[in-house]
């Protein structure tokens, strides 16, 4: 057990390491005038952090643009989610590869019950900082596997499955392969998930953004998608509900992207497609072991 003012060390690898940049952008938000995301638990966290996080601020582009991304990534799937519990205020929501999400303190209603999902070491260090209470569990697995899934079968249901900034560091078939999986056992549940696009596989090397000293950690983007009704065609349980992309997103906050970042995107839609962020619905119903 960490005690409450005890800064905490970060020892992580360069894959888990890059679990600090979303929840840095978001606990830097709450600085702007007026914020994109208010998240007081995010900032909160960031200050028990024994952390440089000059690696980020000193870096324009990071310190910008890519937070104020980070931010609006976080409010539009918190509306999914939170339309979601309109419907099913006593649903279940299952985050994989949660890391040091902070969503179920933004979102909760009090009747819900959530479940995080991350490897061992990111789970470990989770746990420091965010520990489990008894309607938001921490589960320690992958989210390919599934040894995971009988845990939250115990309950009835309707389940959200959230999958935040994690899809693509896969390859295709491991994608394909997992929402399989999430269909066979969450029928008549709903996706959501972030795809991203060819033209941010060739310009951001997650790796270095927080890990500059290892220049050949090779953590880069895998999976990129064009066109994001291909994935209907892989399973016909899989019905696309929404999507957002990254210019229906920008009205929020127009003024704080470059006005060259908005032209390259509004250029490269048309070779790569764009930014999105999506809601699925998982048509069948449940298997039951």
């Amino acid at each position: 057990m960490v005690a409450p003012n005890e800064k905490i060390k970060v020892d992580l690898s360069p894959f888990e390491e890059t679990m600090l940049i979303p929840l840095w952008a978001r606990g830097a938000e709450v600085h702007e005038d007026p914020p994109i995301l208010c998240d007081e638990e995010a900032a909160r966290l960031v200050d028990r952090l024994d952390y440089d996080f000059s690696i980020l601020t000193d870096r324009m582009f990071m310190n910008s643009y890519m937070r104020t991304r980070f931010a609006l990534r976080s409010v539009v799937m918190d509306e999914y989610v939170q339309d979601f519990l309109t419907l099913y205020p006593r649903a279940t929501i299952v985050e994989l590869g949660c890391g040091l999400s902070t969503r179920f303190e933004r979102v909760d209603n009090g009747e819900l019950q959530w479940y995080c999902l991350d490897l061992p070491d990111a789970m470990r260090f989770r746990e420091k900082l965010v520990p489990a209470t008894e309607r938001c569990e921490n589960m320690v697995g992958s989210m390919l596997e599934k040894d995971w899934i009988s845990r939250v079968l115990r309950e009835e249901g309707p389940w959200m499955i959230v999958i935040e900034g994690v899809l693509p560091y896969f390859e295709e078939e491991q994608v394909k392969c997992l929402f399989k999986m999430l269909c066979d056992y969450f029928g008549g549940g709903r996706l959501v998930f972030d795809t991203q696009t060819e033209l941010y596989r060739r310009l951001i090397k997650p790796g270095k953004l927080v890990y500059a000293e290892d220049s050949d950690s090779g953590l880069e983007f895998q999976w990129v998608v064009r066109d994001i009704h291909e994935i209907e065609k892989w399973d016909d349980r899989l019905e696309l509900l929404e999507t957002q992309t990254t210019h229906d997103m920008v009205p929020r906050a127009n003024h704080r992207i470059p006005l060259k970042i908005r032209m390259l995107e509004g250029v490269s839609k048309y070779w790569w497609g764009e930014y999105r962020l999506n809601v699925f619905e998982m048509v069948d119903e449940p298997v039951k072991d």
